[in-house]
């Protein structure tokens, strides 16, 4: 049974209160469900028999509380009224009873058996939407199936990334080869910025001591001598361009800035291994001021030392992204 304290009603439950008959059943019911939760269901709502033979203004004809239960008239569904199962003459004889003689024994006793019923109904069309059910948890049942499809635990959201937002893109984050253009695709989605991606970028990488050649040693077979301690490749780095960007959003995408954080973690659910990203941060021209020593400028990143008004966007703020 609900507490007795109950939590005050948010603007939608107060709508479905004072306006029942505009809501879906379904609808009504799942919202019920979700504001009533740790409380089951069944418990906490009862469904009643409409004595009513007018026309039905929606599928939900009285939605009321008597502090410990919500009862709900369905007007489409039941033993009595005008769609219901048992001949009109069973819903005269009961209305005369509940409006005339002010008793409710006889629609009390109907409710026992349509309780389940209709109860069995809304679970029947729940199972058969599960994008529409909800856990133990009160969560969408569908979003631990969706992070399964990703291959993600069912906590895998941080501070930075939502898990909705993995759940979202479950389907392409499965997908290998990751494709340049899905990714981008993906980025401007989320970030709402205009984002262009370039495969690989010819950058310097350092051997690592055991890698070295040395005469005589290791590594002196032909075709595997490397002569220094760094080599040029395009397999291991990819540059994403970011704008041109206002100085807000430059700020929000700089290092441990929110929007940094969350192209990180973005960028992490794709798990492409031994690739770095350099971020480069597009700041455009009208937002390009002198350098001024205070704590809005982080040297490095966002300053600049110009003499007029920068006539072009400026590209200089980079940094990298290492997954590994």
């Amino acid at each position: 049974m609900q507490a007795p304290a109950w939590r005050h009603p948010t603007g939608l439950i107060r709508a479905l209160f004072d306006r029942p008959h505009s809501f879906a059943f379904f609808q009504a019911v799942r919202l019920l469900d979700a504001w009533l939760r740790p409380s089951p269901l069944e418990h906490a709502l009862r469904f009643r028999n409409s004595v009513s033979l007018g026309f039905p203004a929606g599928q939900i004809e009285t939605l009321v509380s008597d502090g410990t239960r919500i009862h709900l008239t369905p007007a489409f569904i039941g033993f009595l009224g005008i769609k219901g199962a048992l001949p009109y003459f069973y819903t005269e004889a009961i209305a005369a009873q509940v409006h005339g003689e002010r008793s409710d024994a006889s629609r009390a006793f109907l409710d026992c058996f349509s309780q389940r019923s209709v109860l069995l109904f809304y679970r029947a069309w729940e199972k058969c939407h599960v994008e529409y059910r909800l856990g133990k948890d009160g969560r969408a049942a569908l979003l631990t199936m969706q992070l399964c499809l990703a291959g993600l635990p069912r906590h895998a959201g941080t501070a930075a990334l939502p898990v909705e937002v993995a759940a979202h893109h479950a389907p392409s984050i499965g997908q290998q080869p990751v494709c340049a253009e899905l990714l981008t695709a993906i980025l401007r989605e989320h970030f709402r910025v205009p984002i262009r991606l370039e495969p690989f970028v010819d950058v310097w990488e350092t051997l690592a001591p055991s890698e070295l050649s040395v005469l005589g040693e290791r590594n002196c077979r032909l075709g595997d001598v490397v002569l220094g301690s760094r080599y040029r490749t395009r397999s291991s780095c990819v540059r994403l361009w970011l704008g041109p960007l206002s100085r807000i959003e430059l700020d929000h995408f700089l290092p441990e800035a929110p929007g940094g954080e969350a192209l990180a973690a973005m960028l992490a659910l794709f798990a492409v291994p031994a690739l770095r990203y350099e971020i480069r941060l597009i700041l455009r021209a009208q937002d390009v001021k002198p350098i001024v020593l205070d704590r809005s400028w982080r040297l490095g990143y966002a300053s600049f030392l110009v003499t007029s008004r920068s006539a072009n966007d400026r590209h200089e703020t980079r940094y990298l992204i290492e997954l590994l």
